[in-house]
């Protein structure tokens, strides 16, 4: 006989840190039938409603923008008295009002009437904003469209705080400037609109509108490579990196960019660090320029590393003679010195140009490294006496758009011109000392751009900022480097999660159709292969999305072996932070004795994500920073893997064969 009797279910909205998501109206439906509506008080709580066991029930949500509501979980009541709580993979942010100063009736917001010639680029860099927040303030769906005539407002100064630069904002409807910058760098013209992160509960959502239990903060164009801006402001920076301070971290700061006004890798915040942070503030995160390094700008850089991966480039780095095994032996034959590996800076400036590709939408992209370390048996073999290639240079070939040839002479001058002088910082040929320098077509590069860092001084040029793996041109996640150093307020300014462990039952419930949604995203970004690899190791390491853990973590088994926000787990890998823990009773597993020799006296702590694409993206990354051996996931023992290969050859992708 069914139970009809009613039970009272308690709902609390949270973000990313466990902030309440507050004065957001919400619906509870059973079916189609409306059973509580109303608005999240002070504490994110839902008002108390009734429900049946077993009732299946869906919660909806008002977007930020427009009146519509949005569907963020469906939840079954399990129990008597049933309590949760939605988290946000984001954190909510409370942004101070600018003080009113004027007298009574005066307008203090500036504005710009458009004249001929004038660009939203233009406009943007004279008046010390983006494009972004142009577009978005004036609700500018093509940022290359404008008229001449045309009234643009501009973004409020916001007064910098005592003692601090100006914050950060990164909100859709309080973008604002933190000031002049002078003589800044260009931007590029045409930054994508601002599309919409997803809500937890169907994870995958790309519509249109924004998510209130997303963020308040934008996300750039799926199409543009660009990350999410998911950055919390910082309203006190008195933990920020700035001018002036010295150590390691900034070292490892002023090499990821090396593409972003042409950084150079010293331990010391200089002028032109705060100069380069600026433009990866303006250009990249889409923030205000403070010339800071905080916890945002840190998660920023990660993010950028993970979104620009250089796998499959770096192995086109090598030496091609057959004699070195890569990268020479270490010999100093006259001018000729073997330097053992390339230059780090040189990565992150590749990884720079194809951002700055894909944002100015030129109409090319990267298509091969043509040349990357030549040793001095490589120039014997082909009675050579250059020796910038001896890990100090790459030359890289282009492609245009909707072409299958490499680029010729035309474009490649262009490319070096709009792309590596403008935003890379390069010179034209050996000028001046502490630059990346370019080939001229005149030296012989008329199919490719050469550039390399052979006039750095000799400090810049030492063993330790040359690199044979991607993984150690990559580094590790500089948020853990951070907390490494003892600088955790630094990173939590960023919106880093905390270790929570939530308890089984009290949140939402990953199945089969998120799972749809993230191999489809898998599919299109990595290719056909991948998702097929990706959706076998799921379906072996979930028994076919139906576990506990993957129900309730999102992810293919992925046990805590180490600190938040990763758990042991390489943070390069995740596009974005688990969110903390869940804790349960191991599996057999495949093995038939659990993933690391099995625990039966005690629960084990399983990283928990945001959406099952997080997970999945996770595992296509491993896949591609292990050189395609996706069976290490399973063992580093080669009998192992070979095993787990043909477990999973026997396993049908059904997802991904659906897809067309």
């Amino acid at each position: 006989m069914a139970d009809n009797t009613q039970h009272d279910v308690s709902v609390t909205l949270v973000d990313l840190l466990s902030s309440p998501i507050k004065s957001l109206k919400y619906e509870i439906k059973k079916q189609a039938t409306v059973i509580a509506a109303g608005v999240t008080n002070a504490k994110g709580e839902l008002a108390k409603f009734a429900a049946n066991l077993d009732d299946e029930l869906q919660i909806y949500v008002q977007r930020l923008e427009g009146t519509d509501m949005k569907l963020i979980k469906n939840v079954r009541v399990t129990q008597e008295n049933l309590a949760f709580k939605l988290r946000s993979s984001k954190v909510m942010l409370d942004v101070d009002l600018v003080k009113h100063e004027g007298d009574k009736g005066v307008y203090k917001r500036k504005t710009h009437i458009v004249k001929s010639g004038d660009t939203l680029d233009s406009i943007a860099r004279k008046n010390g904003t983006t494009v972004r927040q142009l577009a978005t303030l004036n609700h500018i769906k093509n940022a290359n469209s404008i008229s001449v005539g045309q009234v643009i407002k501009l973004p409020v100064p916001q007064p910098a705080s005592t003692g601090a630069a100006a914050t950060p904002q990164a909100t859709p409807k309080a973008s604002q400037s933190a000031g002049q910058n002078v003589n800044p760098a260009p931007t590029p013209s045409a930054v994508p609109a601002a599309g919409a992160a997803g809500a937890p509960a169907s994870q995958n959502d790309a519509k249109a509108g924004a998510d209130p239990l997303q963020a308040l903060n934008q996300d750039r164009s799926a199409n543009s490579g660009s990350p999410k801006a998911e950055l919390q402001v910082c309203k006190d920076q008195s933990n920020c990196i700035k001018k002036g301070d010295k150590g390691p971290l900034i070292e490892e700061i002023n090499i990821r960019l090396a593409g972003f006004g042409g950084a150079l890798p010293t331990d010391e915040f200089t002028d032109l660090t705060e100069k380069c942070i600026k433009q990866f503030q303006r250009d990249y995160m889409g923030a205000s320029e403070t010339g800071r390094a905080c916890g945002g700008v840190l998660k920023a850089l990660d993010e950028f590393m993970t979104s620009y991966p250089i796998a499959s480039r770096f192995s086109q780095m090598k030496c091609k003679c057959n004699v070195c095994g890569g990268f020479g032996s270490g010999r100093i034959q006259g001018n000729a010195h073997e330097y053992p590996g390339i230059h780090r800076s040189l990565v992150w400036a590749l990884r720079a140009a194809e951002f700055y590709l894909k944002e100015t939408k030129l109409g090319y992209s990267v298509f091969t490294i043509s040349s990357g370390y030549r040793c001095i048996d490589d120039n014997l073999q082909h009675s050579r006496t250059s020796v910038n290639h001896m890990g100090r240079a790459l030359d890289v070939q282009f492609v245009k758009d909707g072409e299958t040839s490499r680029t010729g002479n035309a474009g490649i001058e262009k490319i070096r011109e709009d792309i590596f002088v403008k935003y890379l910082g390069a010179q034209h040929r050996w000028v001046n000392h502490n630059k990346i320098s370019l080939e001229a077509t005149s030296d012989g590069a008329t199919t490719w751009v050469h550039y390399d860092v052979r006039e750095y001084q000799a400090s810049y040029q030492l063993d330790k900022f040359f690199v044979q793996s991607a993984a150690d041109a990559n580094g590790e996640s500089i948020v853990d480097l951070a907390k490494k150093q003892g600088k955790t307020q630094l990173a939590a300014c960023g919106g880093i999660p905390k270790d929570v462990v939530q308890p089984e039952g009290q949140e939402h419930e990953f199945n089969e159709n998120d799972a749809k949604e993230a191999l489809r995203y898998i599919y299109d970004k990595y290719g056909k292969d991948t998702a097929e690899v990706v959706e076998r190791m799921y379906r072996v390491e979930t028994a076919h999305f139906k576990s506990k853990q993957y129900r309730h973590c999102g992810t293919p088994g992925m046990e805590a072996h180490g600190s938040p926000p990763y758990y042991g787990w390489n943070g390069s890998y995740f596009s974005e932070a688990p969110t903390g823990l869940w804790a349960a009773f191991e599996g057999a597993g495949l093995s038939g004795a659990g993933g690391n020799a099995q625990v039966t006296d005690k629960k084990k702590q399983f990283v928990k994500l945001s959406s099952v694409k997080v997970g999945m993206e996770y595992v296509a990354k491993y896949k591609d920073g292990h050189d395609g051996n996706y069976a290490r996931w399973f063992s580093t023992d080669e009998t192992k893997q070979a095993l787990y290969r043909k477990t999973l050859a026997t396993v049908v992708p059904r997802i991904v064969n659906s897809f067309k």
